[in-house]
C-alpha cells in the first residue's frame, strides 16, 4: 500500500468514508477482461473492490442496457461486454 493524504469519499449510502492509501497497477479480471487498476483502501466490508468513475473513464463511451444488465465498450480496441454473473 501506497500511503497518501488522508481525503474522504461519499459512498452510494451517503456515508462518508476516509481513505489514507493506494495500491497501484493491481491486475483486475473481470469475466476474462483484465485491468490494472490504481485501488484506493476504504474501510468496506462485505466487498472485494468498488469500480468507480474513475474506472468507467477508462472504457470511454459504454452501451449499457441496465434491465438486461449488460455493459459493452471497447477495450483494447476489441468489443467486450460485461454481464451480471449470479451466484
Amino acid at each position: 500500500m501506497v500511503p497518501t493524504e488522508t481525503f474522504t469519499v461519499q459512498v452510494a449510502n451517503g456515508e462518508s468514508l476516509k481513505c489514507r492509501g493506494r495500491f497501484e497497477e493491481v491486475p483486475v479480471d473481470l469475466q476474462g477482461i483484465f485491468f490494472s487498476l490504481t485501488l484506493y483502501s476504504l474501510p468496506l466490508t462485505g466487498l472485494d473492490v468498488v469500480l468507480g468513475i474513475q474506472w468507467l473513464e477508462l472504457l470511454g463511451s459504454v452501451i449499457c442496457d441496465w434491465k438486461r444488465l449488460i455493459m459493452e465498450f471497447l477495450w483494447e480496441n476489441q468489443p467486450r461486454r460485461l454481464t451480471r454473473i449470479d451466484r
